[in-house]
């Protein structure tokens, strides 16, 4: 068989610590486990002694809706020519190691790089960069109850989006991950498509950092923007770092409600770095200068 069962102290414990929308990996994902490594010599089983070489094979081995989940091994690396399908319901994707060694996709085609066509899908611990050709979107959600949690993100010229949201896909949570900009280029960074028939819901974005490297560079259009209109967001506890000008930090449509609070915006300009659209606010703060504390934006206070 080639699957491998785990407690929380097997192979390593990968699973100690990892939290989902407030629920422990394994509360969430109990079935079997399969294992990837680039670097591993390959194999068809899926086993920690003999992984598979790709997400796609390891997908191959899961089965829907049993909550397996794969682990990517130190050092994994693929590079993405054409879209990967991530077509399995209810399948976590787990990268191991940090820094250098965090597993990494990279993509090369003027394209998607990854498609959710299945919910409950999860992505942990994984970076994402873009290298030739206009990406336009690392992770396009076509999918929904959709999960993104500590990973990493480096747009450059070549990716136009890091994630795109389809306009009528629920519950996607993005959450601890790192988004920055390594080079002139990208327009934008987190985009909810625009429809007149659907609204994506509750969509919830909390504790990330967006660096946009400096005011040339940053993202052209907003780091959180609706091209439609999005319900029931919760934006909660992020960082922006450096924005241009003309835009700010979150960019979203007039009819887009919920709740934004306790965000920081560093590096733009005072006014213009957030602009709310319906979301109620509290506690956002907005600053231009060093050494200075920031300001309260929206600065009229309810009565």
């Amino acid at each position: 068989m080639s699957t491998l069962r785990r407690s929380s102290s097997s192979y390593g414990g990968f699973a100690d610590g990892i939290v989902l929308r407030g629920m422990p990996l394994l509360t969430l994902y109990p079935g079997n486990v399969y294992w990837v490594d680039s670097g591993g010599g390959g194999g068809s089983k899926g086993t920690f002694a003999h992984p598979v070489a790709t997400i796609v094979e390891g997908l191959a081995l899961c089965t829907a809706s049993n909550g397996d989940i794969i682990v990517a091994k130190p050092g994994h690396a693929e590079t993405i020519t054409t879209t990967l399908s991530m077509n399995k319901i209810g399948v976590a994707i787990v990268g191991l190691g940090s820094g250098s060694l965090m597993p990494t996709f990279t993509g090369t085609g003027a394209t998607d790089d990854l498609d959710v066509a299945a919910d409950n899908m999860a992505f942990v611990n994984l970076q994402f960069k873009h290298t030739t050709a206009a990406a336009t979107a690392m992770i396009n959600i076509g999918a929904e109850w959709c999960t993104i949690s500590g990973c990493r993100f480096e747009q450059s010229l070549y990716s136009e989006e890091c994630i795109v949201v389809e306009y009528d896909k629920d519950d996607l949570t993005i959450a601890d991950c790192e988004f920055v900009v390594t080079a002139n280029g990208p327009n934008g960074c987190i985009n909810i498509e625009k429809s007149t028939t659907a609204s994506p819901a509750r969509i919830k974005i909390l504790r990330n950092h967006f660096d946009g490297m400096n005011a040339t560079n940053s993202w052209d259009t907003g780091v959180i923007e609706t091209d439609g209109i999005a319900t029931n967001m919760l934006i909660k506890d992020n960082i922006f770092q450096y924005m241009i000008a003309s835009k700010g930090g979150v960019e979203l449509t007039a009819a887009s409600t919920g709740i934004m609070a306790d965000n920081l915006f560093g590096g733009g300009t005072l006014g213009q770095m957030i602009d709310p659209g319906a979301l109620m606010c509290f506690n956002n703060r907005e600053s231009d200068a060093v050494d200075q504390s920031g300001m309260i934006f929206p600065a009229t206070t309810a009565s």
